[in-house]
């Protein structure tokens, strides 16, 4: 066991600098992708559609060519065909009319290079799912009302429930690369890496009172925990970017967290990290020719202290990594945010997501303990963090015109269509979508620039519309059990566009319900389907509970009883697109990567297979409005809908709970 000292022998030193000699060395004469991809600028790119992948050139990839450079061209996709009718989105003989299989490039999307390729051929599980429409069309909606806790009516609260009830499947395979990231090694590397390089940090990462009398590897196994990987994945660069949470526990793991901080990490389409790979900061103008012949000159000096004293020709390399900085990022890092250093408890991010913005630009969004909190009376606040800006990358998000409560998390990032087609740049930064709350529904638009959010939907009107506003009647349309979980994004880019402005996102939020037969508190992700019309949103389909047919670990982190805390949590969808359209069927062949936490340990890759059809039947097997509208009935189906998501959830944990005993 060691603890860090004010200055470090030299013989440390020497041998801390030879290791990081070591891995640009090998960053530069191994031969590895040159990640010259195509552009991720658009949404289009951003799904990989209509765009034919550029080949990588495998040849050379030094420090100089592997800083990626972001651009901003919106261009280089097909006009979309545009359909009237939700129905028509998987009508092969409307589609085959407008001739959809022309209009996309599926053969770029399966090879090599994407994303997908990794899994195309793997074995995938058959999944059940059960979901709820919300916006059905010709309901009868005399059955009488009933309550969100107790009801006489059970037949009838039956009946509404199957009508709106939804039955269908997806697939799923797990692979071979399950991301579990708590490897002593690995996290003997991120203890090092903070102990010597982040001296603001020192005081939070270690406890000499606890720590005294334990083994390093005590100390990683019972005080450090990695999890809460969000991915996305970037084309221009040909890699994932993935945030995971950090947390330090300096009386062991199931005591408070002392502070949590974000590592940020590069994949491969193979999930292999990529150790010494740099990306150019998008907000620092430099000339190209200017700067490849500084690192050539450093290059050079560095060549010529080969045979001198090692130190030299370590600070000559040292130097050149300086130098690279001012202009690039390099992997792995850590998100160096501006936290309250003040003493106390779960300091730094909590809950990380990575997004991708409508120029293809990687946003992380995290919620921290506010330094302004005397000010604000708010403990905890939402910010966000460019990890690819040099100027000013972190921003705090304030609510126009509302008092903000006291904890503010699980905001909900989407890119509105708006928020793509606006022109971005190295100063203004554009807009941003959040959903603030499920139930009621509220969206917030926030600026990117200065962190001023506006609300500009609330539904609140399922209080008003009707003599019956009483206390009971407000109950059936707030529900804190459905919580920020993976970001939503838009159908894939290759899909019909609907008519008069339409909007489709889909998204896996999280349910977290209290003693419901599992433990204290069951976490699962769900599904939903979010829609938008002239300003006014609407969930078009709820699915309460998604396990993959898995056996969740226990807290204990050695068994799958319920116990305490059941969690598993949503993270982020890291790629989604369409690899191919059937004619006769009307079908896609849709892959969907998704990542989740499982009890706050292990983070778990899973890919899904045909979510995109299971979405869109609902029109065909369904009869659903094609516009959601603000009345008395829609107030009413919108409480019954909720009911069922409720009655399901509780009777789904309690099962899970009887199959999983405490004892």
């Amino acid at each position: 066991m060691f603890f860090l000292k004010r200055k470090l022998s030299f013989k440390f030193l020497v041998v801390s600098l030879i290791a990081v000699i070591v891995v640009i060395t090998l960053t530069v004469i191994q031969p590895h992708a040159n990640n010259t991809s195509i552009n991720t600028s658009s949404l289009s790119n951003l799904f990989s559609s209509n765009i034919k992948s550029k080949t990588t050139n495998n040849n050379d990839n030094n420090d100089n060519d592997n800083i990626n450079h972001n651009h901003n061209n919106k261009g280089g996709s097909k006009k979309r065909i545009v359909v009237q009718s939700k129905k028509d989105l998987l009508n092969p003989s409307y589609l085959n009319s407008k001739k959809l299989i022309d209009n996309v490039d599926y053969k770029s999307k399966v090879s090599p290079n994407s994303p997908f390729s990794p899994f195309v051929n793997d074995v995938f599980t058959k999944y059940n799912v059960q979901g709820y429409i919300s916006n059905p069309d010709n309901v009868d909606l005399s059955l009488p009302e009933y309550l969100l806790s107790e009801s006489d009516e059970g037949s009838k609260k039956e009946k509404m429930c199957s009508i709106l009830e939804y039955d269908n499947y997806f697939e799923y395979s797990y692979g071979s690369n399950q991301l579990i990231l708590n490897e002593l090694s690995d996290m003997k590397t991120l203890r090092d890496d903070l102990l010597y390089n982040y001296p603001k940090w020192f005081p939070f990462v270690q406890n000499k009172d606890t720590e005294v009398d334990l083994t390093e590897a005590r100390i990683l196994d019972e005080h450090w925990v990695r999890f809460g990987g969000s991915a996305v994945w970037l084309d221009e660069h040909q890699c994932y970017l993935m945030v995971s949470r950090v947390l330090y526990h300096p009386f062991g793991y199931e005591k408070h967290c002392k502070i949590s901080l974000s590592r940020l990490e590069l994949f491969d389409k193979d999930w292999n990290p990529l150790i010494g790979k740099r990306i150019r900061f998008s907000d620092i103008s430099v000339n190209q020719a200017d700067l490849d012949n500084m690192i050539n000159k450093l290059d050079n000096e560095a060549i010529a202290n080969v045979n001198d004293d090692p130190e030299l020709k370590l600070r000559s390399l040292n130097r050149k990594k300086k130098f690279l900085n001012r202009y690039s990022v390099e992997f792995p890092t850590w998100l160096d945010i501006d936290m309250d250093l003040k003493d106390g408890e779960t300091l730094g991010t909590e809950d990380p997501r990575v997004v991708l913005l409508g120029n293809g630009e990687p946003l992380v969004i995290f919620n921290m303990i506010d330094k302004d909190y005397n000010i604000d009376k708010t403990t905890r606040s939402i910010y966000s963090y460019f990890p690819f800006r040099k100027i000013n990358p972190q921003l705090k998000f304030v609510i126009e015109g509302r008092q903000p409560k006291s904890v503010e998390k699980n905001w909900t990032p989407f890119l509105h269509r708006d928020d793509i087609e606006e022109t971005v740049t190295s100063i203004d930064r554009g807009h941003l979508h959040f959903i603030y709350s499920f139930r009621p529904l509220e969206i917030l638009k926030c600026s990117l620039n200065d962190g001023l959010c506006r609300l500009v939907f609330e539904n609140q009107f399922l209080t008003t519309l009707d003599e019956t506003n009483n206390e009971e009647d407000k109950k059936l349309n707030q529900y804190g059990g459905i919580r920020g979980g993976t970001q939503f994004l838009p159908l894939p880019f290759s899909l019909p566009q609907l008519s008069n402005g339409r909007q489709l996102w889909l998204g896996f939020p999280k349910l977290h319900i209290d003693w419901c037969g599992c433990g204290k508190s069951f976490y699962r992700p769900m599904l939903s389907l979010l829609m938008e019309n002239d300003g006014v949103y609407s969930e078009e389909l709820i699915v309460p509970i998604l396990d993959f047919d898995m056996d969740v670990l226990s807290f204990d982190r050695k068994t799958t009883k319920c116990d305490g805390l059941n969690n598993l949590s949503p993270n982020s969808i890291s790629a989604w697109d369409v690899l191919n359209y059937d004619t006769i069927t009307g079908k896609y062949e849709d892959y969907l990567v998704f990542t989740m936490s499982e009890a706050d340990y292990n983070t778990r890759r899973i890919v899904l297979k045909g979510v995109l059809n299971y979405v869109l039947e609902i029109y065909k097997n369904k009869e659903i409005k094609e516009l959601f509208e603000i009345t008395p009935d829609s107030k009413k189906v919108l409480q019954k809908a909720l009911t069922c998501i409720v009655d399901y959830s509780n009777a789904e944990c309690s099962a899970y709970g009887k199959a999983h005993p405490k004892d």
